[in-house]
C-alpha cells in the first residue's frame, strides 16, 4: 500500500491515506478553483474543433464542460473576494450576481475602480445543465420574458462562449490584482516545497520527487 498526502493549494490544509494503492510516499497539491479554468479552456477548444468538422454531439458534450466549468470557476473566484470585502457577512442565499455587484460597488467605494459590467445570461444555460429539468426566465428588451429550457442548451453558440470568458478572465484579472487575490497556484511547486520541508523536519536527504498533477 502507499502513502497519499494531498495539498489544498488555497487552504495549505495537509490530509494523508496511508492505505491508498500504489507503493511508497505520493505527493499531490490540488487546487480545484484554478483546475476548472483550465478545464473550461480545453472543453471549449475541443467543442471549436468537432464544430469545425461538423461533428455536433461531441461538440454539445465538450460544450456543456466548458460552460459548468466557466462559471465553477468564476464562482469560487467571485465568493472568495467577496468574503474579503469589508463587512462581509456570511449569506448562503447570496447569488453570484449579486456577489459580483458587491465587489463592483466596493471596489468603486473603497479604491476609486470602475470595474465594467459583465453580462452573465449564459449561467442560465449552465443552470439548466446541472439541472435539466428547470426552465430559466430573464427580461427581454421590450419588457417580454424570455424563457430558456433544455432544448437551448443545444443552441449555445461557442463564439459566444469564447466571447463572455475571454470578458470574465479580463474582470478576473483586474479583481484579483485589486484584492490581492491569487486567481493560480503553481502546485507542483508546493508538492516540491512541502517535501522538502518534510524531508528537512526529519533530517533526511532533500528528496528527487516526481509530483502528481492534476
Amino acid at each position: 500500500m502507499a502513502t497519499h498526502v494531498v495539498i489544498n493549494a488555497r487552504t495549505r490544509k495537509v490530509s494523508a491515506s496511508l492505505e491508498a494503492p500504489g507503493e511508497g510516499t505520493i505527493i499531490f497539491a490540488v487546487d480545484l478553483a484554478g483546475d476548472t479554468w483550465h478545464d473550461f479552456c480545453y472543453f471549449a477548444d475541443k467543442a471549436r474543433d468537432y464544430e469545425n468538422v461538423g461533428a455536433f454531439a461531441q461538440r454539445n458534450r465538450y460544450l456543456r464542460s466548458a460552460v459548468s466549468n466557466l462559471f465553477s470557476h468564476l464562482d469560487a473566484v467571485v465568493s472568495d473576494v467577496y468574503e474579503m470585502l469589508p463587512g462581509y457577512v456570511a449569506s448562503g442565499s447570496l447569488s453570484l450576481k449579486s456577489k459580483m455587484f458587491a465587489i463592483k460597488d466596493d471596489a468603486k467605494r473603497s479604491h476609486k475602480i470602475n470595474l465594467p459590467y459583465i453580462n452573465i445570461d449564459l449561467k442560465l444555460i449552465r443552470d439548466i445543465i446541472s439541472h435539466p429539468s428547470i426552465t430559466k426566465v430573464r427580461p427581454g428588451q421590450s419588457y417580454d420574458t424570455l424563457a430558456y429550457d433544455s432544448t437551448d442548451v443545444y443552441g449555445t453558440d461557442i463564439k459566444d462562449v469564447y466571447t463572455v470568458s475571454s470578458q470574465l478572465d479580463h474582470w478576473l484579472n483586474s479583481v484579483c490584482q485589486l484584492y490581492g487575490y491569487e486567481r493560480f497556484y503553481d502546485t507542483e511547486k508546493l508538492c516540491r516545497d512541502f517535501a522538502k520541508s518534510l524531508a528537512s523536519t526529519i533530517g533526511e536527504p532533500e528528496p528527487d520527487i516526481n509530483p502528481q498533477l492534476f
